[in-house]
C-alpha cells in the first residue's frame, strides 16, 4: 500500500472517529435529565406566553417572538439529533473500513 493510500485511510477513520465522538457528545446533551427538563420547562413557558399574548396586533409581537423561540429550540434539538444520525452511519463506515483493512 502506498504512502498516499495509508494516509487517506488514516485521514478518513480519524474524520468518522470525530463524527462519532460529536454524535455521542449531542447523545449526552440531549439524554441529560436537566437538559430534558430545560426543553420541556421552557417550551411550555414559551406556548404559556404565546397563549396569554394581548389579542391582536398588541400583542403580535410577543406571539412572533415565542413563536420564533420555539423554533429555535426545534432547530437546536433537530441539529444534536442529526449529528446523532451521522454518528450512527459514520460508526457503520468505520466498521466497514477497518473490516476492509483486516482483509488486506
Amino acid at each position: 500500500m502506498s504512502l498516499n493510500k495509508v494516509m487517506n485511510f488514516i485521514e478518513r477513520k480519524l474524520g468518522l472517529e470525530r463524527e462519532i465522538s460529536r454524535g455521542q457528545e449531542a447523545q449526552m446533551i440531549l439524554g441529560h435529565p436537566l437538559v430534558k427538563g430545560f426543553f420541556t420547562d421552557f417550551e411550555a413557558q414559551l406556548v404559556r406566553a404565546w397563549k396569554d399574548s394581548a389579542p391582536g396586533q398588541a400583542g403580535a409581537e410577543a406571539r412572533d417572538a415565542s413563536y420564533a423561540m420555539i423554533g429555535t429550540l426545534a432547530s437546536f434539538k433537530n441539529s444534536l439529533a442529526h449529528y446523532i444520525s451521522t454518528a450512527e452511519s459514520a460508526q457503520t463506515r468505520l466498521r466497514e473500513a477497518n473490516e476492509q483493512e483486516e482483509g488486506k
